[in-house]
């Protein structure tokens, strides 16, 4: 497992390196509001002031929600607004997904 300094974010070569291809992240309709609400929050900036967005497509079952983002560039992007917002924790259980920890 890589070790990071809190808040510091992977670039895209050390993502790649742990995890490469899509990603998919599993929301509950019951119980994770919070996480899925700032999931939404994240992919609705649309293109940011990096001129960054994240591409994803979306399934439904009747009580999840799965969002598949299609390289490790969204990835990044999410991480990093995730971050932005003030949704530390949530970017650092994707985090721990790929094997890189904040310490």
């Amino acid at each position: 497992m890589l070790s990071l300094s809190y808040g510091e974010l992977p670039d895209i070569e050390t993502i790649n390196a742990h995890h490469s291809g899509t990603y998919e992240l599993g929301f509950s309709f019951h119980g994770s509001g919070n996480d899925y609400d700032a999931f939404q929050r994240a992919v609705n900036q649309g293109i940011d002031a990096h001129l960054e967005a994240i591409f994803f497509t979306t399934r439904e079952d009747s009580t999840h929600a799965y969002f598949n983002l299609e390289d490790t560039k969204s990835l990044h992007v999410l991480l990093r607004r995730l971050c932005e917002t003030g949704n530390d924790d949530l970017a650092s259980c994707i985090l721990s997904t790929i094997d890189i920890e904040w310490v």
